[in-house]
């Protein structure tokens, strides 16, 4: 196995010099000149060095990797992909520890790793209230949980986004609009921002819960159109409309929210707010790591989605 002193002897430089560049610390702890980097890298790689991060965690005391622990729907991905991509330009890796009914055992594995940060995502209010304190006593920041102290930062305006969603379509010209939410953390803020701008335009807002009612008994109430709290669930009315021999839009309009997959391929294609799931997983991760490195965290202005038209909705006017 090739060692730094194999690289420092190579280069002509000292083993120290050598530890510096590799670990990213020439400039933090000691001024290498950026040539003397360059012949240390070039040489590094010539070679064959791989960096044994595991005792490098054993002296250093941190892993540099950040764990992250979900049930892992196929819409995280795209935050996911960003959170690694953001890691690795940054010298960390990501670990990923499956939650699905379990969170606490989740937790405890990815402690047990000695990751430097934990991050949760879509974990209910529900299961986190349920997590024993002594899990947040560790000492490794924790994010994505609904607890003091341990809050995620907001990168994504989920009230605005929802409200330029209902806006978009009363300037449609849909008068009757339905917001057909469920029980997720994120739907009362959606929820909200439905109800500003149907109060602001003097409509009467109505919350249906799908949990509750069926996309079937929606359909009954004859709406003019349907803002659907994600994608899954506009698609699964598109589905009961199409079974009922009505055709979307020209009977109602049906909008979600997410821009996942299930949207873009669904008949007829589906109205959505995009969630930049990718770009919020980048901003994520950079944030995580500046305060992992004891360095300031710039001020972020949550994200606004952008409201992408396809054939789901028609405009009336």
């Amino acid at each position: 196995m090739i060692t730094m002193k194999d690289i420092a002897e190579e280069s002509g430089v000292s083993r120290t010099t050598v530890s510096f560049v590799l670990n990213q610390r020439c400039h933090r702890d000691q001024r290498i000149s950026e040539s003397v980097q360059k012949k240390v890298l070039d040489t590094a790689r010539k070679l064959g060095y791989v960096r044994n991060d595991l005792v490098l965690s054993m002296v250093k005391g941190c892993s540099h990797a950040v764990g992250i622990v979900s049930a892992f729907k196929d819409f995280m991905f795209p935050i996911i992909r960003g959170y690694a991509q953001e890691a690795q330009s940054h010298g960390y890796s990501i670990r990923l520890f499956q939650a699905d009914g379990d969170l606490e055992a989740a937790l405890t594995k990815a402690i047990q790793a000695r990751v430097d940060a934990i991050v949760c995502l879509g974990v209910s209010d529900t299961a986190a209230e349920q997590i024993p304190e002594h899990i947040f006593n560790t000492g490794i920041p924790i994010t994505g949980l609904n607890r003091e102290n341990h809050r995620g930062t907001t990168y994504f305006d989920q009230q605005r986004s929802a409200a330029a969603m209902t806006e978009y379509l009363v300037q449609c010209g849909y008068r009757k609009i339905i917001c057909w939410g469920g029980n997720y953390r994120q739907m009362p803020l959606r929820e909200a921002g439905y109800r500003k701008v149907m109060e602001k335009h003097h409509l009467s807002p109505v919350y249906l819960n799908f949990n509750e009612v069926s996309a079937s008994d929606l359909i009954d109430e004859k709406p003019d159109a349907v803002f659907c709290g994600d994608d899954y669930k506009a698609c699964r009315l598109l589905q009961a409309a199409y079974s009922r021999g009505i055709r979307v839009p020209d009977v109602f309009g049906v909008a979600g929210f997410g821009n996942t997959s299930a949207g873009q391929y669904s008949s007829p294609a589906l109205t959505t707010v995009d969630e930049p799931y990718f770009d919020i997983g980048i901003i994520a991760m950079r944030n995580i790591i500046s305060r992992l490195e004891g360095k300031s965290i710039p001020e972020t202005t949550p994200v606004i989605g952008k409201i992408i038209i396809r054939d789901s909705t028609i405009n009336l006017r």
